[in-house]
């Protein structure tokens, strides 16, 4: 049992980022901390405080980096088909059986006009 109104507004006012699971561990944590029947009010700020501290701490996506675009199918299979060719040395039959594709299917791939450069 929490023991002071202010303990049960602060958890009322934290944004909850993971929900329920983060909510849970707290409680968790909170009941191992107390002592007694009751969960302190300090015992309480400070983990709430903590936890903002580690949510500040952690790199936000959309801070950090730009989303890419999404790729298609054929932009992703020709970056892998380029990257095996100059893995190999320009050789494309180890290329080939190194993709699992067969020599055929890597010219094709290769002699499109939009695969211009390796």
């Amino acid at each position: 049992m929490i023991n002071c109104s202010s303990s049960s507004v602060s958890f009322r006012s934290y944004s909850w980022p993971n929900n329920y699971t983060q909510f849970k561990n707290l409680l968790c944590s909170l009941a191992a901390l107390s002592d007694s029947a009751y969960i302190r009010n300090s015992s309480v700020l400070d983990l709430l405080a903590r936890e903002r501290l580690l949510r500040a701490s952690e790199p936000s996506p959309t801070r950090t980096m730009t989303p890419e675009p999404p790729k298609t199918l054929d932009t992703r299979i020709r970056e892998m088909i380029r990257q095996t060719v100059k893995a190999n040395g320009g050789n494309r039959a180890a290329a080939a059986r190194e993709l699992g594709i067969s020599r055929t299917t890597l010219w094709r791939y290769l002699s499109q006009s939009t695969f211009d450069t390796l």
